[in-house]
C-alpha cells in the first residue's frame, strides 16, 4: 500500500488524491464482486525555498556595494536590508542570520526587500544568511477534511555577509609648522592603506590644500595671505565604510616682507639703467635672505642673490616695452613672499642725419 508522488519542480500548494482498496480475495458476501473502499486524500506541498538573497546597495556600505561587507550589524539605527528572490506574492518571508531570525516581511511581489528588525546584533566576522517562505491560512477542501494550513519552504541557499564595525586608526602625526611660500608635505598612513582599502579626504581644510585619497599625502603652500594657525581634519574611511578623524592646527610663519617695491610703474628711456635697492622687514634670526626672479625677466635684467640689488641696462631693442617683473624673498627656514613691480621703457626719437654726399660731375 506504499505509494510514490512525485511533485513537479516549482510546484506547491495542496493536492487531493483519490485512494481506493480492496480484498486481494474477496469472500462471503463480497466473493465475486469487484468491491472498493476509496476516499480523497490531501496532499499538502510546501512552497520551494526563496531561489537567491541579495544584499541590498544601501546596506553593502563602504568602496563598494557589491562586496558584502558592511559596517551596520543589526543594532538600533544599523539595520539591515536584503532582497530576496523567487518568493510568492503573499508569502511571509523569513530571514535568518546563522540560523536565527532577524527580520520578517509579507511579500507584495516575487522580490521582496526585508529589513531586519534591529534586535539580533551581528558580531564581526562573517555570517549566512538565509530565508524561507510560508504561505498561510491555506485552504484544504477534500473529502471531508474542511481547514486551513500552513506551507512552509525549505531554506535557501545561504548568502555569506563579513560585518566589521572597527573604526579605522592613523599610525602617523601631522606636522604643524609651516611657512609661506614653502611647501608643506604630510603623508597620512594608516593600517588600512597598506591593506588598500584606505580612502582619505579633506572634510577641513585651508584653500589650496589638496589629498590624494588612497595614498594621503597631503601637499600645501601657503600664501602670505595665510600665516597664522590653521585647522585640518582629515577623515579616513576604511572598506567598510567606517570612519575616523583626525584633526590639527598648522601653525603657518609669516614670510619677510620685501621693500622699497615701486607702487607705480618706472618709466625709463632706452639706454638708461633701472637699479633698484630691495630690502627684507623680517627677524634678523631669519636671515640670510635670498633674492630670485619668481618667473620670467626680462633680457639683461639680473638681480643679486644675496643683496637683493636688481639692475637692468635697457638698450634700444628694448624700447617701446611695458615688463611686469616678479621677485620673491626666502628665509633660512624656507618661508618667502613674492612682490612685483613695472618698468616701462619709452622709446628715444633722434632726428636723422645723413652722411655727406660728394659733388658729382656729369658729362
Amino acid at each position: 500500500g506504499e505509494g510514490t508522488i512525485s511533485v513537479e519542480a516549482g510546484a506547491y500548494g495542496v493536492a487531493s488524491l483519490l485512494v481506493a482498496v480492496r480484498a486481494e480475495t474477496p469472500a462471503d458476501y463480497f466473493s465475486g464482486r469487484d468491491v472498493w473502499d476509496s476516499q480523497m486524500v490531501p496532499v499538502l506541498v510546501d512552497p520551494p525555498a526563496p531561489a537567491a538573497i541579495e544584499l541590498v546597495s544601501s546596506s553593502d556600505t563602504g568602496s563598494s556595494n557589491v562586496d558584502r561587507l558592511t559596517n551596520k550589524n543589526n543594532t538600533s539605527g544599523n539595520t539591515l536590508s536584503f532582497r530576496v528572490y523567487g518568493v510568492i506574492p503573499g508569502a511571509e518571508v523569513i530571514l535568518y542570520a546563522d540560523g536565527v531570525e532577524i527580520g520578517r516581511t509579507a511579500a507584495a511581489v516575487d522580490t521582496p526587500v526585508v529589513v531586519t528588525e534591529g534586535d539580533v546584533p551581528l558580531t564581526d566576522g562573517t555570517h549566512e544568511i538565509t530565508a524561507r517562505q510560508v504561505l498561510h491560512d491555506v485552504s484544504v477542501d477534500v473529502g471531508n477534511l474542511h481547514d486551513t494550513v500552513e506551507l512552509t519552504s525549505g531554506l535557501s541557499t545561504p548568502l555569506e555577509i563579513t560585518v566589521d564595525t572597527q573604526a579605522p586608526s592613523f599610525t602617523t602625526t601631522a606636522p604643524v609648522d609651516a611657512a609661506v611660500g614653502r611647501e608643506y608635505v604630510y603623508d597620512a598612513n594608516s593600517a588600512e592603506e597598506s591593506a588598500g582599502s584606505a580612502r582619505y579626504r579633506l572634510t577641513q581644510s585651508p584653500a589650496g590644500m589638496l589629498i590624494d585619497t588612497t595614498t594621503g599625502v597631503v601637499h600645501w603652500t601657503p600664501s602670505d595671505t595665510q600665516a597664522g594657525d590653521v585647522p585640518v581634519s582629515i577623515e579616513l574611511a576604511d572598506a567598510a565604510g567606517n570612519t575616523t578623524v583626525q584633526s590639527f592646527t598648522i601653525q603657518v610663519t609669516e614670510g619677510p616682507k620685501l621693500v622699497n617695491v615701486p607702487s607705480a610703474p618706472v618709466v625709463v628711456t632706452e639706454g638708461d639703467l633701472v637699479q633698484i635697492d630691495f630690502d627684507v622687514d623680517a627677524p634678523a634670526q631669519r636671515a640670510p635672505f635670498v633674492f630670485t626672479f619668481d618667473g620670467p625677466a626680462p633680457d639683461g635684467a639680473a638681480i643679486d642673490a644675496s643683496t637683493g640689488v636688481f639692475t637692468w641696462q635697457t638698450d634700444e631693442a628694448d624700447g617701446p616695452s611695458y615688463s611686469t617683473i616678479r621677485v620673491r624673498v626666502t628665509d633660512n627656514i624656507g618661508a618667502s613672499t613674492v612682490e612685483s613691480f613695472s618698468v616701462l621703457v619709452t622709446e628715444l626719437n633722434t632726428i636723422p642725419r645723413l652722411d655727406p654726399i660728394n659733388d658729382v660731375v656729369l658729362q
